[in-house]
């Protein structure tokens, strides 16, 4: 270990336990970065992984991340938040509300259809649903415009989950858990399990009604089923749980770093500018009839983007598509826009703002999740869906508007 190295571990130690002792609280966006950073650069360091070390150059530019992400944070909290006690914003629109939740209802076997479908194709089925959902197998189409329902149906479930009181039915609640689980189900994606479960702690913690034993169950059961879905896909098959385990850990927690700096040694770039954290705008301006090429990210590095870490990863943590779009400054541009927002969320969460909560429920786990990649401007598509149906069914007064179309249409045919 270099100087550099071990000042930056230590730097990453005692700044979160300031953060901690000062802000009293694990669930904010510093605390969270910091936390996880240091589970990660800790592991490589004096865990004996087995992986490439890693160079003073990427350390520093980790470092560029953090401070930059910590004066976002900062600033954020420069903008004064006007305290108020409206009911819009503790209680979410229930007219609205039960119109969407039966809308979802009505999709479910359609859904569950296309699942079926898509396994019945022949081969495995579960690498069959992966497929599907990646677009790598082009004659196996996915769920289609059902994709569109997931980031509602994430945003009701989480409504649904502040909402309910322990004398109140979980019907509901229950049904919308179980629409979640089908989309993730449908991509066979690891990382969609985790935003379900990660969030709903995260929202029962605000809520004080979870204890840190049931946390630990459900991590728990997280990682098992983490494992099963590794294994579905034809991976660690071979493998106990507990290797299945130290395997998926490496690869997803501690690759990522290493890997980065193949990208670094390789001077890797993207052929189009912003092509990663703008893919959404480009797809969107191609479908209005411009002619954009850009490669998704299947040969960036080594082999079929792939690198060598000394096993072959494709997880290339948060850096990668600031860095490959628009070098170092891309890193202090984006690590200071990801702590500005995630931290004035996180104030109006704590100042009652429920659709705020919800969001930032969801971004935190964006933020756990820096070690894998970035979630937030490179599903920029998706994270804007959540947040119009986050705020819209908080602060819309639909009910108002149809209760009134029914009454001129209704005079109407009367007269």
């Amino acid at each position: 270990m270099t100087p550099f190295a071990l000042l930056f571990i230590l730097s990453l130690i005692i700044i979160l336990s300031g953060i901690i002792l000062l802000r009293k609280s694990i669930l904010s966006p510093l605390a969270i970065v910091y936390c996880s950073w240091c589970f990660v650069f800790i592991g490589l360091f004096w865990g004996n992984l087995g992986l490439y070390n890693v160079t003073d150059r990427l350390l520093f530019l980790y470092s560029l991340w953090l401070i930059f992400f910590s004066l976002g944070s900062l600033f954020s909290n420069m903008i004064k938040i006007k305290h108020t006690s409206c009911i819009n914003n503790v209680s979410y629109n229930e007219y609205l509300f039960s119109v969407l939740y039966k809308l979802l209802i009505i999709i479910i076997p359609v859904l569950i259809y296309k699942i079926v479908r898509i396994m019945m194709l022949g081969g495995e089925a579960l690498i069959s649903l992966r497929m599907a959902a990646t677009g790598k197998d082009i004659e196996v189409e996915g769920i289609g415009f059902l994709n569109y329902f997931s980031p509602l149906a994430i945003i009701l479930f989480l409504a649904e989950l502040y909402r309910l009181k322990p004398c109140d039915s979980r019907i509901r609640l229950l049904v919308l858990l179980f629409i979640n689980f089908l989309f993730a189900f449908s991509s066979m994606a690891k990382v969609s399990v985790i935003f379900i479960i990660i969030p709903s702690i995260i929202i029962l913690s605000f809520k004080k009604q979870i204890k840190v034993k049931q946390i630990m169950i459900i991590v728990c059961l997280l990682i098992t089923i983490l494992i099963s879905i590794q294994q579905g896909k034809g991976i660690n098959r071979d493998l106990s749980l507990f290797e299945a385990l130290v395997e998926m850990l490496k690869v997803y927690i501690f690759a990522g770093v290493p890997a980065m700096d193949q990208v670094l040694e390789e001077n890797v770039s993207s052929g189009l500018w912003g092509e990663h954290v703008f893919m959404s705008f480009y797809k969107l301006l191609n479908v209005l009839g411009f002619d954009f090429i850009f490669d998704e990210g299947d040969s960036f590095v080594g082999t079929g983007g792939y690198a060598m870490v000394p096993f072959y990863t494709n997880v290339f943590t948060v850096l990668y598509v600031f860095y490959v779009d628009f070098g170092v400054v891309g890193i202090i541009v984006f690590a200071f826009f990801t702590g500005f927002l995630t931290s004035y969320l996180y104030r109006l969460a704590l100042n009652k703002q429920t659709w705020a909560l919800i969001l930032y429920a969801y971004f935190a786990t964006s933020l756990s999740l820096q070690f894998f990649d970035d979630f937030i401007f490179s599903m920029l598509s998706l994270n804007l869906q959540l947040m119009f149906w986050a705020y819209f069914i908080y602060h819309s007064r639909l009910k108002y508007k149809f209760v009134f179309i029914k009454k001129q249409c209704i005079k109407r045919l009367i007269t």
